[in-house]
């Protein structure tokens, strides 16, 4: 089974969960470090996780795993490819 995946959805669908947190981020800010605490970082991917269906391992709810917008939208395009991010 294929299942195409629309890149540009995915970064729009991110872009909410992270504005609903109260952070907007730019496309020329993809790769920087956003500054988020832990209440922030659970609510973004508890979003994430429903959005997009998929279950996010403890493994990479840790501050050095997801540090830019783009570790997210690799993680979420990872899971939804059927890779292991």
């Amino acid at each position: 089974m294929i299942i195409l995946i629309d890149k540009k959805k995915i970064k729009l669908k991110l872009k909410e969960a992270f504005e609903n947190q109260g952070l907007y981020i730019n496309e020329e800010e993809y790769n920087e470090e956003i500054l988020i605490d832990s209440l922030q970082l659970i609510n973004i991917v508890l979003e994430i996780e429903e959005v997009f269906l998929i279950r996010i391992t403890d493994d990479y709810l840790g501050f050095n795993s997801l540090n830019t917008f783009m570790d997210f939208y690799n993680c979420v395009l990872s899971y939804l490819e059927g890779e292991d991010f």
